[in-house]
């Protein structure tokens, strides 16, 4: 058996999705599920800069770390609701 997490922010850029999924030989179950919303302020910050014709590389890195913290707290909250 083995748990796994997965991540994903879609194209709709309303937050992160969690999912907490168990394998084993008789096949895959999702045990649980979560969307983790963005701040309207991010929301609005992350479709600007997909829409931009070019990024500097200081927001980029700064959108990617922001990402990065969105899909811990998503961790972290799912985490905590399957102890």
């Amino acid at each position: 058996m083995s748990l796994i997490i997965g991540l994903m922010s879609g194209t709709s850029a309303d937050g992160m999705d969690a999912a907490l999924v168990e394998i084993t030989s008789q096949g895959i179950h999702l045990e649980d599920a979560l969307c983790l919303p963005y701040s309207p302020e991010f929301r609005q910050h992350l479709r600007s800069c997909a829409l931009a014709d070019s990024l500097k590389v200081s927001d980029l890195v700064a959108l990617d770390r922001e990402i990065a913290q969105q899909s811990v707290l998503a961790v972290q909250n799912l985490l905590q609701r399957n102890q």
